[in-house]
């Protein structure tokens, strides 16, 4: 498998777990970097060797003068990539050598957003120290809670991004907290940890609440969590 193909099959696995970047026929596509050819040669190298987790080849195509903040056709950095891969160490470098951590790939996400998907708490810390702007938000005005709460239980990145800023009743273009999209996934301490910093519970989306949709999903722990950090808040939605 050459190195373009490598490289689009890995996008279209980011795209299918969790990553939605806006691929496209992706196998049916040619490897698109942005840039002249002997750049696009550079950035491919780059980007495998990130995808790889190869920091020593890292190190070396950076020392050479490979752009850390290069962009892949649907807005990606290497940044990202190390991240989508969970790997600390590329993350580190990247930073200490000049990745700008606030670009933006082509549906808005910056690398906190990745980072809190991922649920790597250390990752988002340093991103977050490093100046990443934990205010910000995607095309469909999802922030970096929306996304923590997209994929897995992850309360200790929530409460990091609550200590910096984030919005914890931020809504997205339908109307979705990031209470409600915990409550519809069975995530229990995400819940708590969302109420216990002021996620608004009654917050409504046709019609129906975070505890509702909760409910209805058969998400009982879910529930019983709801009532017991709220326990002395009298709550009339809480009688079926």
């Amino acid at each position: 498998m050459n190195r373009a193909v490598k490289y689009r099959c890995a996008l279209f696995e980011m795209w299918i777990t969790g990553f939605q970047v806006g691929v496209r026929s992706t196998m049916k596509k040619k490897t698109k970097l942005r840039g002249s050819s002997k750049m696009k040669e550079t950035k491919l190298e780059l980007f495998e060797a990130v995808m790889t987790g190869t920091l020593a080849t890292v190190k070396s195509l950076v020392r050479e003068g490979a752009n850390v903040n290069a962009l892949e056709q649907d807005g990606f950095t290497p940044l990202m990539f190390a991240i989508a891969n969970g790997n600390r160490a590329i993350t580190s470098y990247l930073l200490e050598n000049g990745a700008d951590v606030n670009l933006r790939n082509s549906i808005g996400q910056t690398a906190l957003m990745l980072a809190s998907l991922g649920g790597h708490k250390t990752i988002v810390e340093e991103l977050l120290r490093a100046g990443a702007d934990a205010r910000a938000v995607d095309k469909e005005n999802r922030n970096a809670m929306a996304w923590a709460a997209s994929r897995g239980d992850f309360p200790e990145v929530l409460s990091l991004l609550f200590a910096f800023g984030t919005d914890p009743n931020g809504t997205d273009r339908q109307g979705i907290t990031p209470l409600m999209r915990a409550a519809l996934l069975g995530h229990v301490d995400s819940v708590a940890v969302l109420l216990t910093v002021g996620a608004d519970d009654a917050a409504m989306v046709r019609g129906k609440s975070a505890y509702q949709m909760a409910l209805e999903k058969g998400h009982n722990e879910v529930c019983r969590t709801m009532k017991a950090v709220l326990e002395n808040v009298p709550r009339e939605r809480w009688n079926k």
